[in-house]
Parts: C-alpha cells; sequence; structure tokens
C-alpha cells in the first residue's frame, strides 16, 4: 500500500532475525507469515507493538491475503473483500470478523486509529516516485543496497568484510 510503515521485504528481514521457526513469504504488495500455533500470539503482539503496523494500511489476515488491492477502501482502510475490520464512528479501525472473515468475533478488537497522511509519507520505508520519495533519492539507502549487493556477490550467503 502506498506509503505504508515497512515495505514487505523489510518485514520479513525482521521476522526472520527476531523468530524461530518462522517462515515468511513476501509477495507484490503483501507479506504472508507461516508459524507454529503456540508462537503465533507472541508474534502477532509484537507486531502490533511496532511501528510496523499502521492500523489502516496494515491488515492481519488468515485467508484470502490475496484479497488487497493497491488502493484505498472508501473508508481509508487497505482495501479487504472480506471486511474483516471496520473503521468505527470515533476514527477507531476495529477488527470485527476472525481472520478467515467469519464473524462474528466474541468482541470487537480495536486496533487504534490510523495515522496522519503526512506522517505516513514521512516515515515510510516503501519508495515510490509519485506518491512517497524516490529511491534514486535515498543516498544512504543506495550505498547501503550496494554495499549487500556486493558482499552478496562477492562472499555468498554469509558475506564477510575485511
Amino acid at each position: 500500500m502506498y506509503n505504508g510503515p515497512s515495505q514487505p521485504y523489510q518485514r520479513t528481514y525482521a521476522e526472520c532475525y527476531r523468530f524461530r521457526g518462522i517462515d515468511p513469504g513476501t509477495l507484490s504488495g503483501r507479506q504472508i507469515v507461516e508459524c507454529r500455533e503456540r508462537d503465533l500470539e507472541s508474534y502477532s503482539k509484537w507486531l502490533l507493538e511496532t511501528e510496523m503496523f499502521e492500523p489502516a494500511l496494515t491488515s492481519i489476515r488468515g485467508a484470502t491475503v490475496h484479497g488487497h488491492s493497491l488502493r484505498l477502501a472508501e473508508d481509508g482502510l487497505m482495501f479487504d473483500m472480506l471486511q474483516r475490520c471496520i473503521v468505527g464512528d470515533e476514527g477507531i479501525v476495529t477488527y470485527v470478523k476472525d481472520q478467515i472473515g467469519e464473524p462474528p468475533l466474541d468482541r470487537a478488537v480495536a486496533v487504534g486509529k490510523p495515522l496522519d497522511d503526512a506522517w505516513a509519507k514521512a516515515h515510510s520505508t516503501i519508495f515510490h516516485s509519485l506518491v512517497g520519495s524516490a529511491y534514486r533519492d535515498d543516498e544512504e539507502y543506495i550505498e547501503y543496497i550496494v554495499r549487500i549487493h556486493s558482499l552478496r556477490t562477492k562472499y555468498g550467503f554469509m558475506p564477510v568484510e575485511e
């Protein structure tokens, strides 16, 4: 999603470094996580409490993750064809269905208010030349990517700088 808090690849790297027995999969505009059921709650709690989660631009889904779109729904949320969450009267995003889209939950789960568009644009890690920052404009990031590419090309999976 435009100006989301974290691009899928960065979320995958963070998960691989922080959790054992997790298998994140990165797709075009979404990121899927497979893990042991016993670890799912602690992983989910971590995700919801970090800056990688934004109530309107990030969604937690257990099925039909491909039901997203590169647009926002009318209420400003990331598009979800099963409408697992809604924006309440006070502007708070609330999950009302379970992760496979079956209503109702025992109780609705409020996850917070969407962040301001200007803040999201300023703090997004996603490069986009039309609605955000262009990739080529970030010199520090270019230097980092060139370094990683060079080390992986020269030294394989576990690069060591000399």
